[in-house]
């Protein structure tokens, strides 16, 4: 599945792309050229991940495997789904009507703006639900319920998932840029040297806002505890797997937090445990994420653009443009369920590493980078090789 979403969102933004070049309208060959471009981007990437798949893979298939214990776990994600088709349909009759404003171009652009939030919110709500059950899984052996985990997503925790619709995107993009910059090379010194302090910037605002922290976000502020860790508090005693008391208090209170405060704590617990900060750093499940729902939208672009190339043709390229927002935001929404067992699977191995619930899959991997014979984990900015640091 991740190769075949790797390779086939080249393929087929490299296809659409030739397409909107072919109707041979300056705006859908705008349109087209971009389209060529990103999938050449694509293509690169995909060949520079190639031996970071099989791990990938691993931590997809790892991080699944409890969705199977809950029944009805998808539920809020179709949910969410129905509720962006109805948004998305009304919010199409707004954009019709935004042609007879005094400046339809800034209403159309201040409408997709959001658009785009609006998907990412619901696309967050329905991560924080499963995020909530899955964690409460891993560090507590608790079968929680998903009607209430999502009615608390819906109520308690919706302004950490708008605030986080609203940071995360950016800062995370701007993070990115400032890292791929970091990544080249040159001979003006002052130009990278103000790349490095932009990207020293975009990490420590990173660190007080991450998707990561949707898992402690999520969680109970008043927990029911098992009698064993109620006990371990009452008394000051290790609790009987493991955890000691200090342990068990950090857990309660990092739960329920604010979205800022959760992004912190997240971040720091990775730092905490040698070589997961990297590990985490280099992981590539968003970025799969992402480009499944690029594909989707390609592939409406291809459709709908066609359609609108045959029938009104002075709106292909506004229709293709569109079609292509609608597919893509509907699509992430639907893979908020897999992103956020990845982040459960990462951040509360962090957590409780001796948990019986996890196997050598991330063990393996940071003894690896450890040891220096981990291929996998391509050295960043932000965390270079340890030869290289030396």
């Amino acid at each position: 599945m991740v190769r075949v979403i790797l390779w086939s969102s080249f393929a087929i933004t490299l296809g659409v792309g030739a397409l909107l070049m072919c109707f041979s309208t300056l705006a859908t060959v705008g349109l087209g050229v971009a389209m060529v471009v990103f999938s050449i981007g694509t293509g690169l990437y995909a060949c520079w991940v190639t031996r970071r798949l099989g791990f990938t893979a691993r931590v997809f298939e790892r991080a699944v495997q409890p969705v199977d214990k809950f029944r009805g776990l998808n539920g809020p994600a179709y949910l969410m789904v129905a509720a962006g088709f109805v948004w998305i349909s009304v919010w199409c009759v707004a954009v019709i009507g935004a042609v007879n404003f005094r400046f339809p171009g800034l209403t159309i652009l201040a409408l997709v703006l959001s658009l785009m939030w609006t998907a990412e919110v619901m696309r967050n709500v329905a991560n924080l639900t499963a995020s909530r059950v899955i964690a409460l899984y891993y560090l507590r052996g608790m079968q929680s319920s998903v009607q209430f985990s999502f009615q608390r997503a819906l109520t308690y925790n919706l302004g950490s998932a708008c605030l986080g619709s609203l940071f995360v995107p950016t800062i995370e993009a701007l993070r990115i840029l400032a890292r791929g910059l970091n990544l080249l090379e040159g001979e003006d010194e002052f130009m990278f040297s103000c790349a490095h302090c932009c990207l020293h910037v975009m990490n420590g605002i990173f660190s007080f806002g991450n998707s990561w922290a949707f898992v402690h976000v999520s969680s109970d502020r008043r927990p029911v505890l098992p009698s064993s860790i109620g006990d371990a508090i009452a008394t000051g005693t290790d609790d009987k797997r493991g955890g000691d008391f200090v342990g068990v208090v950090f857990q309660i209170a990092a739960y329920g937090r604010g979205f800022v405060q959760a992004s912190r704590s997240t971040w720091g617990q990775f730092e905490a445990l040698p070589g997961m900060a990297a590990l985490v750093d280099s992981d590539i499940t968003s970025s799969v994420c992402f480009l499944t729902g690029v594909t989707s939208g390609a592939l409406c672009v291809a459709m709908a653009g066609s359609w609108a190339f045959a029938t009104h043709r002075h709106y292909t390229a506004t229709v293709s443009l569109l079609a292509f927002f609608v597919g893509y935001l509907m699509t992430r929404i639907g893979m908020a369920l897999p992103q956020a067992c990845v982040g459960c699977y990462y951040v509360c191995y962090a957590e409780n590493p001796g948990s019986r619930l996890f196997d050598d899959t991330i063990p393996e991997r940071l003894r690896k980078m450890q040891e220096g014979r981990d291929p996998l984990v391509v050295p960043t900015p932000r965390f270079p090789h340890p030869r290289a640091a030396a």
